[in-house]
């Protein structure tokens, strides 16, 4: 595997990053990162770290006890000024544990592509990896947006969404589920309303255009489909029928393998198809001491169903910290 090596004088240690940024590679894959702790990064290192994920959108770390990285002080410095957290974390503000595992929030709605916010970073880590299912996938929103036709990048461009929480339940979409909400396999369209929501719910709305233009003159998809409510100009269902047909053609999803395998019962994903296309879409197949550092601005992602490791002892746990870049 090709590798690019940063050392000597100029940056005071030793880094290698795989697969060479400078090869060209039709995969989208993360650059994995070999040579330091996330726990215990330099200025110089952080400085290094902030240029490859503005560069390559998602950077991949192996093999560190993952509550002693995301207790760092350093970790900190890396991602920015942290984004405030509205649930129950896991002994350090600010970060949240997810999975299947006691105390961790647990959704189980399935694929659910999404952004964490515009001008976001997000590391995700793994304190227990399951023996099978649980992959997370990552998907390039500059290739899916350069992946539609010339007239569909004309209408995305053009297009606000009206963002809202008028299908939600109010708390994290693990309330969302619990509470009977059900989306299809791309988080698109409603399958059945939400049966109650939190006292606490109170109606907001707001507009943001789909689609961002970076620093490099780069064009990319935002969209967390969550709080997607309609596009200016159109109906709920005519909106959410745009917004499907580019994510399928930006993710490069076979026609064949538009429905997914649903539960007949509880209406819940069982499968998430399988038939992403690798230039657009990455599958990470979780292992105890994996982080993935990834740029909200240019990478969408979205879990996967959970029913292949819920049962048989089969846990998974991920911490997850988000923050606002600086």
């Amino acid at each position: 595997m090709y590798s690019s090596e940063y050392s000597g004088c100029r940056y005071g240690y030793h880094l290698s990053v795989r697969p060479d940024p400078s090869q060209e590679n039709e995969l989208f894959l993360p650059r994995e990162v070999w040579g330091l702790e996330l726990s215990s990064v330099r200025i110089k290192e952080i400085m290094l770290l902030r240029q490859l994920l503005d560069t390559h959108g998602i950077l991949l770390f192996k093999g560190e006890s993952q509550k002693k990285v995301m207790e760092s002080e350093s970790l900190e410095r890396l991602m920015g000024v942290l984004c405030e957290d509205d649930g129950s974390d896991t002994g350090r503000r600010k970060v949240r544990s997810l999975g299947n595992t006691k105390g961790a929030l647990f959704c189980r709605t399935g694929l659910e592509w999404h952004s964490d916010g515009v001008g976001t970073n997000t590391i995700l880590s793994c304190i227990q990896a399951p023996k099978i299912g649980g992959d997370t996938l990552f998907a390039s929103s500059t290739k899916m947006y350069n992946r539609l036709d010339p007239e569909s990048k004309i209408e995305a461009s053009k297009a606000i969404v009206v963002y809202s929480n008028r299908f939600t339940s109010g708390g994290y979409s693990a309330y969302d589920c619990e509470n009977g909400l059900r989306m299809n396999s791309t988080g698109t369209r409603l399958l059945r309303p939400a049966q109650r929501r939190l006292p606490s719910w109170r109606y907001w709305s707001k507009t943001m255009p789909l689609v961002f233009t970076n620093e490099n003159g780069d064009k990319f998809i935002s969209v967390d489909i969550r709080k997607f409510d309609h596009i200016q100009g159109l109906t709920v269902e005519k909106s959410r029928g745009k917004l499907e047909d580019w994510l399928l053609r930006g993710l490069g999803w076979c026609e064949c393998l538009r429905k997914s395998k649903f539960d007949p019962e509880t209406l819940l994903a069982i499968d998430d198809g399988g038939g992403w296309d690798p230039r657009c879409v990455y599958r990470h197949k979780w292992k105890t001491g994996d982080s993935i550092l990834f740029n909200s601005d240019t990478v969408l992602h979205t879990p996967t169903p959970t029913a292949e490791y819920e049962n048989d002892n089969n846990s998974r746990e991920l911490l997850q910290m988000i923050s606002f870049c600086s």
